[in-house]
């Protein structure tokens, strides 16, 4: 590898991490807001009933709150089992299935046997987030994972596209830009499927 080579490695994986500490703080944010929390049902209903899940609307929320955390909501979705007031949400079959189904896999891959729980609030201006990192991670990373990777990936498309076009300092401009672009980072750090529309 000539010295060349070896810095724009450098500076690549450098960027890429700019990209991913920019987007870090989704994995301890609440994502149980508007279609976000669409998303995580639809996607527990891909998980639990495959394409019978195109038949059924309706789900049990049930808002949880756990030991040593105070002040801290969660959201567990499961089935609606007995048809209890829970919520009445629109059928998978009115939404792209992509990003929910995406978001099953990943469940099963980061989270298997455990329930589909997100973080539905926090307490405001609570400091103490780095003692629960542990927490989230075993929780909703599953949830994170999808939109945080299609806006990470997006950024090394990105790279690879415009150098091909214009050479490699145009790559890396458009590059830092998709790594620090605002609309873009917030894009990655919610559950929905904007950012994996972007990407594709």
């Amino acid at each position: 590898m000539t010295s060349k080579n070896f810095f724009t490695a450098v500076f690549f994986l450098l960027i890429l991490l700019l990209a991913f500490g920019m987007r870090a703080h989704t994995f301890f944010m609440p994502h149980w807001q508007g279609d976000e929390g669409l998303q995580v049902s639809l996607a527990m209903k891909y998980d639990a009933l495959g394409l019978d899940a195109l038949n059924r609307d309706r789900v049990e929320l049930r808002p949880s709150v756990f030991a040593g955390f105070p002040g801290w909501q969660f959201m567990v979705v499961a089935l609606d089992k007995n048809s209890d007031p829970g919520s009445v949400n629109e059928s998978p079959g009115t939404h792209a299935p992509l990003f929910p189904v995406m978001l099953a896999a990943s469940h099963r891959w980061l989270a298997p046997g455990q329930p589909f729980v997100v973080v539905q609030s926090k307490p405001e201006g609570d400091g103490r987030d780095m003692m629960f990192k542990k927490y989230f991670l075993r929780t909703q990373a599953w949830a994170v994972a999808v939109p945080l990777l299609s806006g990470l990936l997006t950024v090394v498309l990105m790279f690879f596209f415009i150098r091909r076009l214009w050479g490699v300092r145009a790559a890396f401009c458009a590059m830092i830009f998709s790594a620090v672009y605002p609309g873009w980072v917030a894009a990655s750090v919610q559950v929905l499927p904007g950012v994996l529309t972007l990407f594709l």
